[in-house]
């Protein structure tokens, strides 16, 4: 079962090169929320570099949030739903959107 939540963004904290598979994001600010941690299931998140005029997107899963900010996110399989698995700069941002897979 996939698990979400309302509201999340956040940033990345540290470069996510092509081949990696856990990633460091930032607390999310208030009013917004940090990604959901799957606790035993599966979460879905979009990378993307800018939320008001995107030029690139990744759709990625993942199995497990750890640590207090920056925290890890762990178990992730990049690259979903015709996304292709890229290099992201620090800054770059994570949201949950429900996509075509999981509607």
């Amino acid at each position: 079962m996939a698990v979400w939540d309302n509201f999340v963004q956040t940033t990345i904290t540290s470069e996510f090169l092509v081949g990696h598979n856990a990633l460091l994001f930032a607390d999310a600010t208030a009013p917004w929320k940090n990604p959901p941690s799957p606790t035993g299931d599966i979460a879905y998140c979009t990378i993307t570099d800018s939320v008001t005029s995107p030029t690139k997107f990744e759709i990625i899963s993942y199995t497990s949030i750890a640590g207090f900010g920056p925290f890890t996110m762990s178990g992730i399989t990049r690259g979903l739903e015709g996304t292709t698995a890229q290099t992201w700069a620090v800054g770059s941002y994570i949201v949950q959107y429900i996509t075509s897979a999981q509607a």
